[in-house]
């Protein structure tokens, strides 16, 4: 029992919440195991994700664990760290003696305690409560200390526990399933707060869930929100939250002035950081969604910010909890809560407008090197840049997906401010992501915005074209890809582009094929052949002849088809160009097999089909229209005009 000067102490120190304790049922399990098996247990995260709370929810369940008692030492009131002792002694009935260090009376009062210490807001004194937490500690065996920070203590038995926000559920569940989320019932606990009758309806459910979603689960932001249907219905709260924190005030008088708003929540963990880190901060809010490291080094990087030093700067935005860590497979990525990409955002505003926009342009930039870098065109590709993309396909393509938003953002915002040749160089690079993909009738919106600014590049202007071709193709938009085309082969004509007259040309005869239109089909894919040939571009050549051959196959013209295939499948193996190859396998194969020749024709439609397989198992999701891997969709398209 704690004793000091001669009086026995109450155990008990703990302002009871007045609101009930919503979710976090596991997290709070795991930790009640956890204060039993280590001595210092840290609970870190980002302001308003309720470390607090949750830190008063184990003491209250805690209360008989320790024979003398838990006791609560809140520091957020405490500006220095002299003062982290004298708070802990204050609150345990310790009396200040002049001869004796505070530090050693605590000690000795703890020598035979059972106690738990619960250290409140640590973040902006953290090495005065590192530094007493390692002696008490040290010198009390049966002491046992929680502390709620915004980062790590960083003490030799240190647990660090990071709470997360409030579990949001997939936003692809089922409606129920949804509004049993965490951060959806407290939402809904705290509405009927104020609003007593409040129930979800088919009217307002959409905006309910959206709300928690934008706030990302942070519990503060959650509670904060849903005070204003005092005065506001969901829709237009959640129409005001996606650019404006302001709406986020107006917490209990009781609580502390940092807790009342989100704004000043996320004031006070910024008010900790140097220079260099709110710097670093500002600048990850360009980000839309999620970043790689790389992304963060040349974004971030200039203007008093050393490349070499982003790495430092980000870990420790990640240790006062502002950034989020993802470790996710082949490589980490790090993101922003949406609160805090807004707040993040709007200081780099007060940066000026042409700090924001060097930021901006770098962001650009890197997304367009990066489309660049993705995999080459399949007509213009060599052996060695197939090979290279086909052992990682996997990989580059999760990667442009998980930085979809980052390529929407840098492509909006080139297109926006008119940089032409910029824009079209991230729309070259990517539309193939789309097409792969699935993203069709977002592709064709995009490469359409680019095709209309004024100015750019000639060449590059043809490739987009035939890339807005081969999208529209897919979306079954057969006039809008001929329109494409046909401008395509004119400008390719205009500047002498010989690759891209031969792939006009193919694309057109294909198309004319595709409506039965077999005369037009067959001069322009004889002519296809041809220039492909003069401009020694076989991969374009395999392609034309492939076109040629499926023209034959549809008339009947069945030696020729053989012949023209034959061709065509010895190039793409030559080029072990997969994709090719198993398109013009599969039709070779159908045209062996009405020839009579069924064995061969079979053998290549399984050799055709098994390429297939493999590069589709190679891919890890499907994309929206249900295909997968590198070859969207390919037991459907193998034998459809135009696919490749």
């Amino acid at each position: 029992m704690l004793v000091e000067a001669g009086h026995q102490r109450q155990t008990w120190s703990v302002n009871l919440p007045l609101t009930s304790f919503v979710g976090r049922q596991r997290e709070v399990a795991r930790l009640e195991q956890l204060l039993h098996s280590t001595r210092l247990l840290t609970l870190v995260g980002t302001g308003g994700v309720g470390k607090t709370r949750l830190a008063l929810k184990l003491m209250t369940d805690a209360a008989t664990a320790y024979a003398d008692g838990v006791w609560l030492i809140e520091l957020a009131g405490l500006a220095e760290p002299g003062l982290v002792a004298q708070a802990v002694a204050a609150e345990l009935g310790v009396v200040d003696q002049q001869d004796r260090p505070i530090v050693d009376r605590l000690t000795e009062l703890l020598r035979d305690s059972e106690v738990l210490l619960v250290l409140d807001n640590c973040e902006h004194l953290v090495g005065a409560c590192a530094d007493l937490a390692h002696i008490l500690l040290r010198n009390n065996p049966n002491l046992h200390i929680m502390a709620t920070s915004r980062e790590p203590l960083n003490v030799d038995g240190e647990t660090t526990w990071l709470v997360p926000p409030l579990a949001l559920g997939l936003s692809d569940a089922p409606v129920e399933e949804q509004l049993e989320a965490d951060a959806v019932q407290l939402f809904l606990q705290r509405a009927r707060s104020v609003v007593p009758d409040f129930h979800v309806t088919d009217a307002n459910r959409d905006a309910v869930l959206a709300i928690c979603r934008v706030l990302d689960g942070i519990p503060l932001a959650v509670e904060l929100a849903a005070a204003r249907l005092r005065a506001l219905a969901p829709a237009d709260v959640l129409a005001r939250l996606s650019t404006d924190l302001s709406l986020l005030v107006g917490g209990s008088r009781t609580l502390p002035q940092r807790q009342r708003t989100l704004r000043a929540a996320l004031d006070w963990s910024y008010g900790l950081l140097t220079e260099p880190e709110r710097q670093v901060f500002e600048r990850l809010s360009t980000f839309a969604g999620g970043w790689q490291l790389d992304a963060a080094e040349s974004i971030c990087s200039g203007n008093g910010i050393d490349r070499s030093d982003i790495l430092d700067r980000v870990t420790s935005l990640v240790d006062k909890s502002l950034v989020v860590m993802e470790p996710k497979a082949p490589a980490t990525r790090y993101r922003l809560l949406g609160p805090l990409k807004q707040f993040a955002a709007e200081r780099l505003d007060l940066r000026g407008p042409a700090e924001v926009d060097r930021v901006r342009e770098q962001h650009a930039q890197f997304y367009v090197a990066l489309a660049a870098r993705s995999f080459p065109p399949n007509w213009e590709a060599s052996a060695e840049q197939l090979r290279q993309f086909g052992g990682h396909q996997r990989e580059r393509l999760e990667r442009l997906e998980q930085d979809h938003d980052n390529f929407r953002s840098a492509l909006g915002w080139l297109i926006a401010n008119e940089k032409v040749e910029d824009a079209q160089r991230l729309a070259l690079g990517f539309w193939q992501f789309w097409l792969l993909r699935g993203y069709f009738g977002e592709g064709r919106v995009w490469m359409q915005r680019v095709l209309q600014l004024p100015g750019g590049h000639t060449a590059m202007r043809i490739r987009i074209l035939l890339g807005a071709g081969f999208l529209a193709f897919r979306h079954d938009a057969i006039s809008s890809a001929r329109d494409s085309d046909e401008e395509a082969l004119s400008l390719a004509q205009q500047i002498g582009d010989p690759a891209c007259i031969a792939l006009a040309l193919y694309r057109l005869g294909d198309l004319a094929r595709a409506r039965s239109r077999h005369a037009e089909a067959r001069a322009l894919l004889d002519a296809a052949v041809d220039v492909s040939i003069q401009a020694k571009n076989p991969g374009l050549e395999a392609w034309s002849r492939t076109g040629r051959g499926s023209l034959a196959l549809a008339e009947n013209d069945l030696e020729f088809a053989r012949r023209v295939l034959s061709d065509a499948v010895a190039i793409f193996r030559t080029l072990e160009n997969q994709y090719g190859f198993a398109v013009s396998a599969r039709r070779l194969g159908a045209t062996l097999y009405r020839l009579g020749e069924h064995a061969a024709g079979r053998r290549l439609i399984e050799e055709a089909s098994q390429v297939c397989v493999s590069s589709a198992t190679s891919g890890k999701r499907p994309s929206p229209s249900g295909s997968w891997g590198l070859l969207p969709s390919m037991s459907t398209i193998l034998c459809a005009p135009g696919a490749f």
